[in-house]
């Protein structure tokens, strides 16, 4: 973004107004309980304050072998395996994009 600042500072200026309107959710999945538990909010933190971008952490998805065996099997995972942490994971992220979906349709459907 430097480089482009530098060498056209218009075109810079529009790139970075594109780049806002980007809003990018995060999901780290196979999540290990050996990882910082906070990882996936210190790679938000990063990524808001060096790109151009909104990006929004939604949850660690952990890391469950038998999601192999429910894919071989095709078996959807959380209806095979409803209770186990990998499941709640899912659910929880799944919530938490309708709850975001939901609430930006509203705003889609105004008229300017």
């Amino acid at each position: 973004m430097a480089f482009i600042m530098t060498n056209n500072r218009a075109r810079g200026e529009l790139l970075q107004a594109r780049l806002r309107d980007f809003d990018f959710k995060m999901v780290l999945n196979q999540y290990r309980k050996q990882v910082d538990p906070t990882l996936g909010q210190k790679i938000e933190k990063v990524c808001n304050r060096h790109f151009y971008s909104r990006f929004q952490f939604l949850g660690n998805v952990s890391y469950d072998e038998r999601v192999h065996d429910a894919i071989f099997s095709r078996k959807i995972y959380i209806t095979k395996y409803p209770y186990t942490h990998t499941a709640t994971d899912l659910q929880n992220i799944a919530k938490k994009l309708t709850r975001t979906t939901s609430q930006a349709v509203p705003a889609l459907l105004q008229k300017p």
